[in-house]
């Protein structure tokens, strides 16, 4: 069942407003403190809610209950490059691993301030990109 227009755009900007709020976030945590893996893990949740914003634009529906941003982007219909498939694979591994305390670890080893960085700056890419999406779609 859709959703009103109304309750749409509601929920977009709800999505849209957590996806901004958690960008932010992911850069002034690897920028002021040595939290690495904590700003990547907000880094998958920017792309995540962004994604979730364009598909209840796109379908008039609640956003699907996944973390997995290869799932939100088939549902989406977007069309992306195999280095971003790709890029964006590695990016759900920070949101995995920095939940299950077992897998912390691994993060941790990974997450530098350089390597954070460099995800951070492809994260906005991908980001603006998508907003771009928001904007053109109906």
């Amino acid at each position: 069942m859709n959703l009103d227009p109304v309750k749409t755009k509601q929920l977009v900007d709800y999505w849209l407003r957590g996806s901004l709020e958690d960008l932010n976030g992911a850069k002034e945590i690897v920028d002021h403190t040595s939290r690495y893996a904590s700003g990547l893990f907000f880094a998958h949740l920017c792309l995540e809610k962004v994604l979730k914003a364009l598909y209840c634009q796109k379908t008039s529906q609640h956003a699907p209950y996944t973390h997995n941003l290869l799932a939100l982007v088939e549902k989406t219909g977007l069309q992306l490059s195999e280095a971003d498939i790709q890029l964006l694979a590695e990016i759900n591994e920070f949101n995995l691993e920095a939940r299950y305390p077992d897998e912390k670890f691994t993060i941790y080893q990974r997450a530098s301030k350089d390597v954070a960085s460099a995800y951070l700056r492809d994260v906005e890419r991908i980001h603006s990109w998508i907003l771009q999406q928001l904007s053109n779609s109906p």
